[in-house]
């Protein structure tokens, strides 16, 4: 029987201890955690983060420089942070360090929250918090160069034609870098101040590559306009430099025309193996600009202005009522299409540039026509455009007859850098109600 008891009394021991233990554990306090949310790349401080205890309605926001408190009812507590534009992410906080804890969230690879739906015309894309600095397209992918508002660096997004964010790359570590070039041989590049710099998308990230020196870079392919199987085409304009139509600024200066040249224009073709050039067409205007400078004297001699100076005069004699003539020339499906607006006509040319047709066209001699040619190369298609009141009118021109159908409207004021791809429209536009007055990038679909 004392063998029984002894038994009995060291189960009993080991009872109180593991109910001393367990009392232990079921006695935790309640308090306050304390902390901040960052970005895990740049370290920056991330607002607006939903901070939630686990199975429970307690919960906070994270504050404009990322700190938050938040009161727990027992430690340890389990933490769940989530935003729109980070990925999810759990942790355990003991009593120990809730003082004081650093959160770092990591950027979602993909975020279909950045497209925004205006109604039943328009997409938008944009970014928390970003400017749209310029765009291209990487065959029917979208190529995005963004400014962060706050911390002005930039950095690169791949997106699909339903502006979904396929991958990004930050590119602070270059200098200045301003817009985004594509070559006439379809590459797109990353311009700075002093650099070019190829993108290159491999179906997973985007990568830079062979950086070359700018002045060097826009000598070399600036003027090359597009290429075939035998030749590179390029475009010759004197005129390119707006800054040169400002002639004269003083009286003592009106002894010759502007220093313009003679609004020569020339498309060539050279040949990738030979180097050889072919003239497709040349044109001078030397006429036209004469009867500007003349009609400018008249005006400027005889007081019929007297608030600007003869060069201002000039320039808007130029511009408005002996402007030069606009040229386009276009490759879409192994056909060079010469837009000879000057003669009123398309000219159409076989890749070896042999000329082919010459097709009549007269939306040029409208007024309320702009001067411009898009192109759309995946679809084939050519479009122009003409003001419609407060709005611009986009229209397909036919290609076989040279007559124009309109296709869509463009009813936002001042839009920039107008493109489509793939039968989409897209545009620029800073829309003067977002917080930070950023440009913002605008896609609609074309009718067929």
């Amino acid at each position: 029987m004392k063998f029984i008891f002894t038994v009995h009394k060291n189960i009993l021991l080991v009872l109180l201890l593991l109910f001393s233990v367990g009392s232990g554990l079921m006695a935790q306090t309640s308090g306050f955690i304390t902390g901040v949310v960052k970005d895990s790349e740049t370290g920056f401080p991330v607002k607006n983060v939903n901070i939630t205890v686990y199975k429970s309605s307690k919960g906070t926001i994270s504050a404009v420089n990322g700190t938050f408190k938040i009161s727990v009812s027992n430690f340890p507590a389990l933490l769940q942070f989530s935003h729109i534009s980070y990925y999810k992410k759990t942790i355990t906080v003991g009593e120990a360090n809730a003082g004081s804890i650093t959160v770092f969230l990591t950027h979602r690879s993909v975020n279909l929250k950045e497209t925004e739906i205006l109604g039943e015309k328009y997409k938008v894309f944009k970014g928390v918090e970003k400017e749209i600095v310029d765009y291209d397209f990487i065959d029917t992918n979208l190529i995005i160069l963004v400014r962060n508002m706050k911390t002005l660096q930039r950095e690169l997004i791949m997106a699909n034609d339903k502006l979904d964010t396929i991958c990004k790359m930050k590119v602070h570590n270059i200098k200045h870098p301003k817009s985004i070039f594509k070559d006439c041989m379809g590459n797109c590049h990353l311009i700075t101040n002093d650099s070019a710099y190829q993108i290159y998308y491999d179906g997973k990230s985007i990568q830079l590559i062979y950086a070359a020196a700018l002045d060097k870079f826009r000598k070399l392919l600036g003027n090359c306009i597009f290429e075939t199987p035998e030749y590179l085409v390029f475009e010759y304009n004197s005129n390119r430099g707006v800054d040169l139509m400002y002639a004269a600024h003083n009286p003592i200066e009106i002894t010759k025309p502007s220093k313009n040249g003679n609004w020569n224009q020339q498309f060539y073709g050279v040949d990738k193996i030979n180097h050889k050039k072919m003239i497709i067409d040349e044109f001078n205007e030397r006429e036209k600009r004469q009867m500007a400078f003349e009609y400018s004297k008249f005006i400027f001699y005889n007081q019929k202005d007297t608030t600007r100076y003869f060069g201002d005069i000039l320039r808007f004699n130029e511009m408005a009522f002996f402007k030069q003539a606009f040229q386009a020339m276009k490759y879409l499906n192994d056909t060079i299409y010469y837009f000879n607006h000057l003669k009123s006509c398309i000219n159409l040319y076989s890749d070896s540039l042999t000329f082919i047709d010459a097709i009549h066209i007269n939306y040029n001699l409208k007024d309320n026509w702009k001067q411009t040619i898009i192109t759309d190369r995946i679809k084939n298609r050519a479009y122009t455009l003409f003001n419609f009141g407060t709005k611009l009118l986009l229209s397909q021109i036919n290609l076989k007859t040279g007559t124009t159908m309109p296709v869509t409207t463009i009813d936002k004021l001042f839009p920039d850098k107008i493109k489509v791809n793939n039968g989409f429209l897209y545009f620029l536009y800073i829309d003067a109600t977002n917080e930070f007055g950023k440009r913002e990038l605008y896609q609609s679909q074309i009718s067929n």
